[in-house]
């Protein structure tokens, strides 16, 4: 039988199935992806648009001018005479009232006046109010601090937006010009001065933005300091290509040093 069952197989070969497409399917429930939350960043200045952007900033800004009566409010209730009550007009009207000559000197402490079964706990009641105080001024200057630290951050993304955009166009005005002016040199030498107008261009801008974050200068004079300054450079070379000046050319330099070294003859040596 066994015989018999080799020679059926070799009088039927073996056939090969070939498959034009052949799909895989990879089980990756094992990683676990997830994707990120989208809400964890729409509060980012960095991903925020013109319009999300100006509006943070009036927000922001509101918040800020508020924080003076914010205070006054917190201060009130631990000083009289701030708190707007019957009581504080009857103290100012007091103050106000007394009449003391200069160079007068109290003669006693106010802790005195107090009856001595009170005075500790007065002076125990005033050192808690005055403790708490500070405790609401420190959080309150804190909150004030980063409120403001926040509306300069929005104000440098706002105004970098158009910065940057207005950027594009500057080194374009400064580019077309400088490939009109350098007629020699092939490729290299333009390439070389509008790289150089580059870095000098991310130089200042990088140093008006640190300027800015500093508070030194408003928001906008940080931003637009390297337009600012390189917007005039792009009007002067719009203005010599168009009068097809010579200033990149070496002729131009070497007439100039020959006119230089003409004022100034060498003296001729007397002959012994």
């Amino acid at each position: 039988e066994g015989y018999e069952h080799n020679t059926h197989a070799a009088n039927y070969p073996q056939t090969r199935m070939h498959f034009a497409k052949w799909d895989k399917a990879f089980d990756l429930s094992a990683f676990n992806f997830t994707r990120t939350n989208q809400d964890l960043f729409k509060n980012a200045y960095q991903m925020m648009d013109v319009k999300q952007l100006y509006e943070a900033i009036d927000s922001l800004g509101k918040t800020n001018r508020a924080a003076g009566n914010t205070i006054a409010s917190y201060i009130a209730p631990y000083i009289t005479i701030a708190n707007g009550t019957k009581e504080a007009a009857a103290v100012s009207r007091k103050i106000d009232s007394a009449k003391i000559g200069p160079g007068a000197t109290y003669k006693t402490s106010f802790a005195e006046l107090v009856p001595a079964d009170k005075r500790v706990t007065l002076l125990q009641s005033t050192a808690n109010n005055l403790r708490n105080l500070k405790a609401l001024m420190n959080n309150n200057t804190l909150m004030d601090k980063l409120g403001r630290e926040n509306f300069l951050k929005f104000s440098i993304e706002f105004h970098r937006k158009f910065a940057l955009s207005f950027a594009c166009l500057l080194l374009f005005l400064i580019g077309a010009p400088l490939g009109a002016i350098i007629r020699k040199g092939g490729l290299g030498l333009p390439l070389v001065f509008a790289v150089a107008f580059f870095i000098t261009f991310h130089i200042l801008n990088i140093t008006g933005e640190k300027i800015a974050k500093t508070a030194s200068v408003p928001a906008w004079a940080g931003m637009w300091m390297s337009t600012a300054i390189l917007f005039p450079v792009a009007i002067w070379l719009i203005v010599t290509a168009r009068n097809d000046s010579q200033i990149f050319t070496k002729e131009l330099y070497l007439r100039g040093w020959r006119a230089i070294k003409s004022l100034f003859p060498k003296k001729q040596q007397a002959i012994v």
